[in-house]
């Protein structure tokens, strides 16, 4: 073999370590939960994984300071059950993917709610309507039921 097609072995092993070690939103070197190391692993979870975190902090920088602690909070606990639900996805597949699908749709922007604010009746749908965060995860969540259950 000669040296040039040595270097070019070794330079197109470097290149698809570094992908697959940064192409989550995370660093893969340090990935120490099984579905992080699903993550690594697939590259559609991976792009996913990408993804939801570009829409996560897209939507923490509309939101004003009084509510990205809510949804801090809240983005810690859909890891901790995506955690718990990669125990049942093997290797990825659609499962996982799907799941990871459902989570960028309702951290997508669509501050509307599924009732007019204006003739809220109850305590909880007066509250929605005075928090844009609650406004927009009633909104996604609407918009994620109709997409699952293909209502227009």
């Amino acid at each position: 073999m000669n040296s040039n097609k040595v270097i070019f072995a070794v330079l197109m092993t470097f290149l698809v370590i570094s992908n697959t070690l940064t192409a989550a939103s995370f660093d893969c070197r340090k990935a120490y939960t099984k579905a992080e190391r699903i993550i690594c692993n697939d590259s559609e979870l991976s792009v996913d994984d990408t993804k939801m975190a570009k829409a996560y902090k897209r939507l923490r920088k509309a939101l004003p300071k009084s509510e990205r602690k809510l949804l801090k909070i809240d983005q810690l606990d859909w890891l901790e059950e995506r955690d718990v639900e990669f125990q049942s996805c093997g290797d990825g597949g659609p499962y996982c993917h799907r799941f990871y699908l459902i989570r960028i749709a309702q951290l997508n922007p669509i501050e509307q709610v599924g009732f007019n604010c204006r003739q809220a009746s109850t305590r909880s749908e007066r509250k929605i309507c005075k928090s844009r965060l609650l406004k927009h995860a009633d909104g996604r969540m609407i918009a994620v039921y109709k997409e699952l259950l293909n209502i227009t």
